[in-house]
């Protein structure tokens, strides 16, 4: 992978202990713009799945404006066969192994369980990657990432995505991390994602072994259910950064909306510093019509993605990477200087066979002078550590003043 910039040099291999808790295009699509696309529509929902009826007396024509930016995101990891371990930092091409076996046609039929499609594809050695409808799904031998937004019903793939795994070979999941953060209209989604206790009563049923977490605070919840077993240990490196951005700037959001300077994905990367996060990444990038923003950037076996919901009612910027890196302070200053939120939650996950240091992980060291922060909490599962801040904006004025261009050019 292409490093950005000395301060993001990858890291190197240090081991970080986990052994006890320390406390804590489609018609409705990925990025915002919904009524008004004019995109292909996503496969209809089943005809049972039915939204919430909270009666809170909104119109239709509310919702139909209204765009559910926060994603949904799954990560499922399977133990590979003992034959495989061996070769689990190898490349292996396109379809030759485990989960990268299974066949488009099968996946396509898996996201239709979730109300979404698959806008394009990107393959590398190591991974595929799939710009949805709906945000995004990334497929490596062993582990399965899918992140979905809006109305979608996410956790409905989940036993399908173990039947298709069984069906290569691969009949164990060695650990799974579903989260979100709350929603603005949780009375719009559909079953199981009308409240979080419906989300952990599904999984349990599946998991029975698996834990449910509640973070933040003062209406910024954040949820996670995942298995935290001490039998269920990864054969290797998982290092995941994930930047939740609302309350965005909208002088920053107008690259966002297509306009007579703005027609394509390639004019927003360049117009608003995307193609600079990590220069040598491939990315696959997608601009809605008339406004949001998808890509999927492949850096060979690592990824980053973004997803933009620039709506001044309800916007919303979701960050996340794999990319191994000593320090991550200079990337979320990068990616919030891009973005200009009001409001940011930053969450870290390390594995125990990561390169990371405990004392050098982002909670700890992330110095936001812009920003107040309203919330830190760490938690230390069997096998993982998981950071969580909250930031609050002081005032915009600083970085209006630096502006991205300033921010890009400090990194070369």
């Amino acid at each position: 992978a292409a490093a950005a910039a000395a301060a993001l040099a990858p890291a190197t291999a240090t081991t970080a202990a986990a052994e006890s808790a320390v406390c804590d295009v489609a018609g409705g699509s990925s990025s915002g713009c919904s009524s008004s696309r004019n995109s292909p529509t996503p496969s209809p929902a089943p005809a049972d799945d039915a939204s919430a009826d909270t009666g809170n007396g909104t119109s239709s024509e509310d919702e139909d404006y209204f765009f559910e930016g926060p994603e949904k995101t799954l990560e499922v990891w399977f133990k590979p066969p003992k034959q495989d371990v061996a070769e689990l930092d190898n490349k292996h091409p396109v379809g030759t192994i485990g989960l990268r076996a299974i066949a488009r046609s099968k996946l396509e039929a898996l996201l239709s369980l979730v109300r979404c499609t698959i806008l394009s594809s990107t393959h590398t050695d190591c991974m595929d990657s799939y710009v949805l409808s709906e945000s995004s799904m990334f497929v490596t031998p062993y582990r399965f990432i899918l992140k979905t937004c809006g109305q979608t019903t996410l956790l409905k793939a989940v036993p399908r995505i173990q039947e298709l795994a069984r069906e290569v070979g691969l009949t164990e999941v060695e650990e799974l991390f579903f989260h979100r953060r709350h929603f603005s209209r949780p009375d719009l989604q559909h079953f199981p994602h009308t409240s979080f206790d419906h989300e952990t009563e599904f999984l349990s049923a599946l998991f029975p072994e698996g834990s449910a977490y509640e973070l933040g605070k003062n209406g910024d919840s954040w949820y996670l259910f995942t298995l935290n077993t001490p039998n269920h240990a990864l054969h290797c490196t998982d290092k995941t950064l994930e930047i939740i951005m609302s309350d965005l700037d909208p002088e920053a959001m107008r690259v966002f909306f297509k306009s007579d300077k703005v027609r394509t994905a390639k004019d927003v990367e360049r117009l608003s510093g995307i193609d600079s996060i990590f220069p040598g990444a491939k990315l696959d990038g997608f601009l809605f019509d008339p406004c949001g923003y998808s890509v999927n950037a492949s850096l060979e076996e690592h990824y980053f993605t973004i997803h933009v919901t620039p709506q001044d009612d309800f916007s919303y910027v979701s960050f996340e990477t794999d990319v191994p890196l000593q320090n991550y302070a200079p990337l979320v200053q990068l990616v919030t200087d891009i973005f200009r939120p009001g409001r940011f939650t930053v969450n870290f996950f390390t594995n125990e066979a990561s390169t990371a240091q405990t004392n050098k992980l982002p909670a700890f060291n992330l110095k936001m002078p812009s920003f107040k922060r309203i919330d830190n909490v760490v938690y230390v599962f069997s096998h993982y550590h998981m950071f969580f801040s909250h930031f609050q904006r002081k005032s915009r004025t600083p970085d209006i003043d630096s502006g991205v261009e300033s921010c890009v050019e400090s990194r070369h």
